[in-house]
């Protein structure tokens, strides 16, 4: 739909440059079948245990209601503080997971644009394909 479109590259204008740049950064938001930077998720895996953050993050997304950036800043700050991690630690997992990167989007905002459904398959497919 058009208005996905509009949210998701309005989402994009504060970080990217140039117009040359938009594909390469935002290709995530408009499929499935996005590059995934895999020396960042062996990054992640030296700073701790990412497969468990994305665990509890996909038992957390669909208690979310509404899904909207405010909300799910609520609740992955309420999630950390219940396992004593940080909460740099599940969005930094979770934002890989959804977008193949570590870096991109305002992090709520991004996953509001993309909705509860994508980000939970998103969350369950990189659980799958991600062993170790």
């Amino acid at each position: 739909p058009s208005s996905y479109r509009q949210n998701a590259l309005t989402l994009c204008q504060e970080k990217v440059i140039s117009l040359e740049a938009l594909p390469e950064f935002a290709a995530f938001l408009f499929t499935e079948n996005y590059a995934q930077d895999l020396q960042a998720w062996q990054t992640l895996l030296q700073k701790g245990d990412p497969r468990a953050r994305l665990r509890e993050c996909s038992a957390l997304v669909p208690q979310i209601e509404p899904f909207n950036a405010s909300e799910i800043e609520k609740g992955l700050k309420a999630l950390a503080s219940q396992n004593g991690q940080s909460v740099g630690a599940y969005n930094q997992a979770v934002r890989w997971a959804v977008s193949g990167k570590t870096m991109g989007p305002s992090f709520y905002p991004l996953l509001e644009v993309l909705g509860k459904a994508c980000v939970q398959r998103r969350l369950q497919r990189c659980l799958n394909e991600r062993t170790t």
